[in-house]
């Protein structure tokens, strides 16, 4: 995996560590965002509400860090040319494939989730916007007794294969091995995890093996803005991988947002982001008309952790079977946050990163 020699850091005015901004147990995030009437949109109304911009390119890393150091975001820059293909023309290509993609996928069903008006959106499937969301590999959370990769028609999986197979897609999907450099123990984390999971389910895959990511969200419609909204079902701890695609204008539309930060980031074409997307309230600014956005996300479900750390079963089989050892687990609860700070990496590591 190529790494950036040197990398920018944008420090950030909240403490990651002070207080736990998860669920009892640390596995999942707290749905704790309303949106609230009069919120800003556009570029325009977060500058007046005073949201600090970072400027950015797309192709510095830059690590975001708390003000002790915790590094908790990496705008992740661009990889080295590959056999003889820019990084600009991978982009191009798995843009045209999403296109590709959206034109074929059969749009009636979960996890394949149709475009909507915003009215309909509010109360909607997804939550996170109104344009068009398809999922594939493993998850485990709404209802499943046990993990399982998701399940698709033949048709639209013929169209999910299509794309695993393709070389543009893999290569920009692996770009988010970004998360093994600056965060190493927490990507560990996620690699112990998975095997565990695999040991008892072997038939278990992950969508794409150069990524540890257990899940693959595509958001298609041409115009993907997603609205401010917490990714709680992720691991609360976890990292999401987030990769902008399309034709925009990145000073003046399709920023990030980071809600409680009171932060955008420019968000050019061809760029990812990783983010604690179940720990900070999320979305982007407004496109302007005839722009072309999508989005390919990256994440892993906090369920699955949990799961794996009571043994491969649920929480009641765990406290019906083994009684003393779940009671002892409970009572360390509330220790569970800082245990998982642990797993993050301070910038203090990185001698190279800007101070």
């Amino acid at each position: 995996m190529h790494k950036t020699a040197a990398a920018g850091r944008y420090k950030v005015e909240t403490d990651l560590g002070g207080s736990s901004r998860a669920a009892e147990g640390a596995w999942l995030g707290l749905n704790n965002y309303k949106r609230k009437r009069g919120q800003p949109r556009t570029l325009e109304q977060y500058k007046e509400a005073g949201f600090r911009i970072l400027k950015w390119d797309g192709l510095e890393t830059i690590t975001l860090t708390d003000k002790q150091g915790i590094v908790f975001g990496v705008l992740c820059g661009q990889p080295p040319d590959s056999s003889g293909k820019t990084w600009a023309e991978t982009c191009e290509g798995v843009t045209t494939a999403l296109r590709q993609a959206e034109a074929d996928l059969d749009f009636n069903g979960s996890p394949i989730i149709p475009e909507m008006s915003k009215e309909k959106a509010k109360n909607a499937k997804n939550r996170r916007g109104k344009f068009k969301t398809a999922s594939m590999g493993v998850s485990y959370g709404g209802g499943q007794k046990i993990p399982a990769e998701w399940s698709h028609t033949e048709e639209n999986q013929r169209v999910f294969d299509t794309l695993k197979s393709n070389p543009d897609f893999t290569r920009m999907v692996n770009w988010a091995a970004m998360f093994a450099y600056y965060a190493p123990r927490l990507y560990q984390d996620y690699v112990d995890a998975f095997l565990r999971l695999q040991q008892n389910q072997p038939e278990l895959q992950l969508p794409i093996p150069g990524s540890i990511f257990s899940a693959i969200s595509l958001n298609l419609g041409h115009q993907v803005v997603a609205e401010l909204h917490k990714d709680f079902k992720n691991l609360a701890y976890g990292l999401c991988h987030i990769c902008a695609l399309g034709n925009f204008d990145a000073e003046l539309s399709g920023h990030l947002i980071l809600w409680e930060l009171d932060l955008l980031i420019e968000f050019p074409p061809g760029s990812s982001i990783l983010i604690t997307s179940a720990l900070i309230s999320h979305g982007n600014t407004e496109l302007q008309v005839g722009e072309e956005r999508y989005s390919v996300i990256q994440y892993t479900a906090g369920g699955l952790f949990r799961w794996v750390e009571y043994g491969c079963r649920t929480e009641a089989q765990f406290g019906k079977e083994k009684p003393e050892e779940a009671a002892r687990v409970w009572k360390e609860r509330p220790e569970r946050w800082k245990e998982a700070i642990g797993l993050f990496s301070n910038v203090s590591e990185y001698p190279k990163c800007s101070k």
